[in-house]
């Protein structure tokens, strides 16, 4: 992580957070792959397909991982 050495300490604390947030996400992908050979946010559409009937729109999954669905037109 790089240190910070802001005055401001909302934006501060924002930057470490953000910091936090990338190297979480970095070690669970690292960790969900060397162990199923999936990354976090498969795992997860793995694990909540079941739990709705086997089927969901891309919009409900990319709400379930906080990610924007991509909507073709018909």
């Amino acid at each position: 992580m790089i240190d910070v050495d802001h005055e401001d300490s909302m934006l501060r604390t924002f930057i470490l957070f953000t910091q936090t947030s990338d190297a979480v996400a970095k070690y669970a992908n690292a960790y969900f792959y060397r162990k199923n050979s999936l990354s976090t946010i498969k795992f997860i559409v793995l694990q909540i397909l079941p739990v709705n009937g086997g089927t969901m729109s891309p919009s409900q999954i990319a709400e379930w991982t906080s990610r924007n669905a991509i909507i073709l037109p018909h």
